[in-house]
């Protein structure tokens, strides 16, 4: 499932407007500043999505579509999902 959730988002972005890094997980690089960090826990049974933009409002485009890719890529695959969790935390000017 994680690598299919990474080639969804890279297939629903635009070609040439993100960088691919695989340090740590899966970290794309969108040109407009944003980031989505794609990693699977260490400890635990999950995947962790970490997320940073320029705004709220794309901070919550990016959250909507991880979420989206997340449960159609479970219902294809016949995976149940656990809780999903949210933390948003905005920064500090």
């Amino acid at each position: 499932m994680y690598n299919r959730l990474i080639d969804k988002i890279i297939n629903h972005l635009d070609k040439g407007t993100y960088e691919l890094l695989d340090i740590d997980g899966y970290r794309i690089d969108i040109k407009d500043g944003s980031w989505i960090l794609i990693r699977p826990s260490g400890t635990e049974n999950k995947i962790r999505f970490y997320m940073q933009s320029y705004s709220k409002e794309r901070l919550k485009e990016l959250l909507d579509l991880a979420e989206f890719l997340l449960k159609s890529s479970a219902i294809e695959m016949g995976i149940k999902l656990g809780n999903l969790k949210k933390y948003v935390e905005l920064g500090r000017s």
